[in-house]
């Protein structure tokens, strides 16, 4: 559906709109725009709207690349006689935003990938428990996209058990595994090329130069040595090795960002299903590196998940491996163990930056918020992780080297 800023002004009385102005805008709807919206909800197309639906803007953890911001709205309709309630978390995207990054090879992060997504259809494709969140309609505002999103907010609360966490191995493996890259549809909102959101591009972006910095050699040196590791000032290179040797392992469609806090697990009639949100990135991948972040992404939050993820990413990697066979997947192990790690290991590295305070600061910032921690207590919390996680770096290390 296609609105002109025509009519986005008799809804709004503005002509560029803020994300405030949008939630005024969404309440003065007409009811024959919003109509589709409800009745997918509701999963009834003769159900009647009821006018008066409620909204609120609603804060997230991160915001991806376009992204404006969200606004979650309440309604009643008239479904089979009855009056029923629906909702939606309506997810406002610039699809004009600059800021994503791109080379010869591709884009990364470009929010019209998750708006083209939608509306190709493809997740009527796709079995298993690892799916898009669903939507219920997107209306296109000029350069705006509004999509209309279930309201995933009664989901499991994160941080999830190793339990949770474990299923959604599995599920992600079932979902990479039936998308290898001869079967991937065709479409511009499907990056080809190699896409991954934090191997390649954190290498390129050179947010691990300063690292080789004499003026940090000491400070990384003690760090090294609280954290028991003596080779710390050369993993830089090292990165380089795994991010290489993962830009050839096969290819599979990735969400390439599935991070817990991106997922939501559901329990539909006693099965758990994995909702994904934020589909910016998809494109084709590595096989393994979407559960590698899946696992990864529990080292930056508290201790208790951290630990957690120490103690299950075997298990973890060994679900993921049994959805790839699930799903039909002939692979190498050694191979998807690299794809895996290739995103895992970044996330030591991230530690290092976080002591150095770059890139501006923002690891050190972020990690000490979610740690909880400041001062000599967050370096320290920083040691006892590196210790954790260094000897997985090294894995993948050893990996490229037998792979590359």
């Amino acid at each position: 559906m296609s609105i002109g800023y025509d009519l986005l002004n008799a809804w709004l009385g503005v002509v560029m709109p803020d994300l405030q102005d949008m939630r005024r805008g969404i309440e003065r709807m007409p009811i024959a725009e919003i109509a589709p919206i409800v009745r997918s909800a509701v999963n009834d197309e003769t159900a009647l709207v009821e006018p008066g639906w409620s909204v609120e803007t609603i804060s997230v953890i991160s915001e991806g690349n376009g992204t404006l911001g969200f606004i979650r709205v309440l309604g009643t309709a008239v479904s089979a006689g009855s009056t029923v309630n629906w909702k939606s978390v309506v997810k406002v995207i610039d699809l004009g935003a600059d800021g994503h990054w791109e080379d010869a090879e591709g884009t990364f992060e470009f929010p019209g990938n998750e708006v083209g997504m939608y509306r190709s259809g493809f997740f009527d494709q796709v079995d298993g428990r690892f799916k898009a969140a669903p939507c219920h309609g997107v209306i296109d505002i000029d350069c705006l996209a509004l999509l209309w999103l279930a309201d995933l907010s009664e989901s499991i609360t994160h941080p999830w058990s190793g339990e949770q966490f474990i299923m959604a191995s599995r599920a992600l493996g079932y979902f990479n595994g039936s998308w290898p890259e001869d079967r991937a549809p065709a479409g511009d909102w499907l990056e080809r090329q190699f896409v991954t959101n934090r191997p390649r591009f954190a290498r390129d972006a050179g947010w691990f130069d300063r690292l080789d910095l004499e003026e940090d050699a000491k400070l990384l040196a003690d760090f090294g040595s609280k954290a028991g590791i003596d080779d710390i000032t050369s993993m830089r290179s090292k990165y380089n090795e795994i991010a290489d040797a993962a830009s050839r392992v096969p290819r599979v469609i990735s969400h390439n960002d599935p991070h817990s806090r991106n997922a939501f697990i559901v329990n539909e009639s006693g099965v758990p299903t994995v909702y994904g949100i934020d589909w910016a990135t998809i494109g084709m991948g590595p096989v393994g590196y979407d559960g590698g972040t899946l696992a990864g992404g529990g080292l930056i939050w508290r201790r208790d998940e951290a630990r957690l993820i120490r103690d299950i990413e075997g298990t973890m990697f060994d679900e993921y491996m049994s959805g790839l066979g699930d799903a039909g997947f002939v692979s190498d192990r050694d191979q998807v163990r690299l794809g895996f790690l290739s995103n895992f290991a970044i996330y030591p590295m991230a530690y290092l930056l976080a002591v150095v305070g770059m890139p501006d600061g923002q690891f050190s910032k972020n990690f000490s918020e979610r740690f909880e921690l400041e001062g000599d207590e967050f370096i320290d919390e920083l040691a006892v992780r590196m210790g954790w996680f260094k000897p997985i770096f090294d894995e993948a290390v050893v990996l490229a080297r037998q792979l590359g």
